[in-house]
């Protein structure tokens, strides 16, 4: 079963009061890492929320190194204030929240991205303007920014925490096929080259289901990271049905064995907040279950749960059929505003066994962006 438990802005979970419902003590902290999530870049909207077709299309043909330059420039034209509200993250926003993350955290273990990097499939823009999101005469423009809005956000990442490893998720906005769609191999390549997963040193990644289907594990250290891609057992996604039964199995292959895990995802289980339904699928097979089962079989592998997805702070727990406690998925706040949220990030401190320590959420409080972003 997942219970769950709605949490305001500016808290900070802590191992004391996790240790009322697991494990009865506190842990020594070993390391400190960043987990951020939907950061939703959209780097070509002016002011107004319209689309900039200018800058569009400069950013469509200009190597990604160029884009900071071209962005930087055009930063003026994108405030960031109480407009900003309901609409996807400007470059102000995302310079912003990484800048802040160096200031909290300047040299972290790792960082941990849950998903969701680049804009939504729908586009707010007024109705004045009936100008399309992207030029049908220029082929294969959308499939163009999208890859090279991830290759532009690893690169400020890498560039603020240089030699830091970086766990991304595949979110449901993060495809060149459309939205809960799984993106081409070219994407999911691309993808994986932006965040150094297949660079030797840094991280060891299995990337052998990736480039098809786009879940992977990774190791640091004595730490796994089994990072799924929730597009496979979202709610609906029919045509994923069996990818995302064959995902499960392997969820329960990778943990059976292993010693310290952390399950990365986008979209949690459960009910969500905003039509009270099931977010994954429940159908034939029930990867639902699969996934419950698979935790409680293993209650002292996994440490820890992370997803994203509805923007807000948030936490489950994944119990037996008898309601016993087994652990726990801290659903992490959003960078991206366009749930009227404020722009937010988390700190977390573990111990060797890759429990958590101590987490603290860090927000910025619109409309007064002067103000640091606090605990």
């Amino acid at each position: 079963m997942v219970h769950s438990k709605k949490y305001l802005f500016c808290v900070i979970i802590s191992a004391l009061f996790l240790s009322l419902v697991f494990a009865g003590h506190c842990y020594a902290q070993s390391g400190q890492c960043l987990i951020v999530s939907d950061l939703h870049f959209n780097p070509f909207f002016d002011g107004k929320h319209n689309i900039d077709t200018n800058l569009r299309n400069e950013l469509t043909t200009s190597d990604t190194l160029e884009w900071e330059r071209l962005l930087g420039d055009h930063i003026a034209a994108n405030p960031l204030d109480s407009n900003s509200r309901g609409y996807d993250s400007n470059f102000y926003l995302l310079r912003s929240a990484i800048d802040a993350m160096g200031a909290k955290v300047p040299h972290p273990a790792f960082i941990v991205i849950a998903g969701d990097f680049i804009w939504h499939a729908w586009y707010r823009k007024e109705r004045s303007n009936d100008t399309v999101l992207f030029d049908k005469n220029i082929p294969g423009q959308e499939q163009t920014l999208k890859t090279k809005s991830i290759q532009f956000i690893a690169y400020l990442f890498h560039k603020k925490f240089p030699g830091v490893p970086v766990i991304p998720a595949l979110g449901n906005n993060d495809s060149d096929n459309g939205d809960y769609t799984v993106g081409s191999t070219g994407f999911l390549n691309s993808f994986a080259t932006a965040w150094k997963l297949n660079k030797p040193g840094e991280i060891t990644a299995d990337l052998s289901r990736f480039d098809t289907a786009g879940y992977y594990t990774a190791a640091r250290g004595n730490l796994k990271f089994v990072v799924l891609n929730s597009t496979l057992v979202k709610r609906g996604a029919v045509q994923f049905h069996s990818r995302g039964i064959n995902m499960m199995q392997w969820l329960g292959t990778e943990l059976s064995g292993s010693k310290n895990v952390w399950i990365i995802s986008h979209i949690p289980p459960g009910k969500n907040g905003f039509d009270g339904g099931d977010m994954w699928d429940t159908s034939n097979g029930n990867p639902l279950n699969m996934f419950i089962d698979s935790i409680t079989k293993h209650p002292d592998v996994v440490k820890l749960i992370i997803a994203s997805h509805t923007h807000f702070n948030d936490f489950k727990v994944i119990t037996t059929k008898n309601n016993t406690p087994v652990t726990y998925m801290r659903i992490v706040p959003s960078i991206g505003m366009d749930h009227r949220n404020n722009p937010s990030f988390e700190v977390a401190d573990f111990d060797n066994a890759g429990r958590i320590a101590e987490e603290t959420t860090f927000y910025l409080n619109i409309p007064d962006t002067n103000t640091k972003y606090s605990a």
